[in-house]
């Protein structure tokens, strides 16, 4: 059986509603589960530019909305992700 809930995320509340499901059936359901949270920092830049100050910036705002919904949702849940 699935151990590892993978949710994708796009900062919308549409897509964070699962969350508190998610989180209880990795708990209940599979002792040890866990839940990875993953957002993708795209840019409209082009490729040949990927480390540039743009995606930088897009990959920080990524991570730090992971973390804010990790901790929320750890709260209020019990995520561990």
């Amino acid at each position: 059986m699935y151990r590892t809930f993978l949710v994708p995320l796009d900062g919308s509340q549409e897509a964070e509603r699962p969350l508190s499901t998610v989180a209880a059936l990795a708990r209940v359901c599979f002792e040890g589960g866990r839940v990875v949270l993953v957002r993708s920092s795209a840019t409209e830049e082009d490729d040949a530019r990927q480390d540039g100050p743009v995606q930088v910036r897009a990959m920080e705002d990524a991570e730090a909305y992971l973390r804010s919904v990790a901790g929320r949702d750890r709260k209020s849940t019990r995520l561990n992700s």
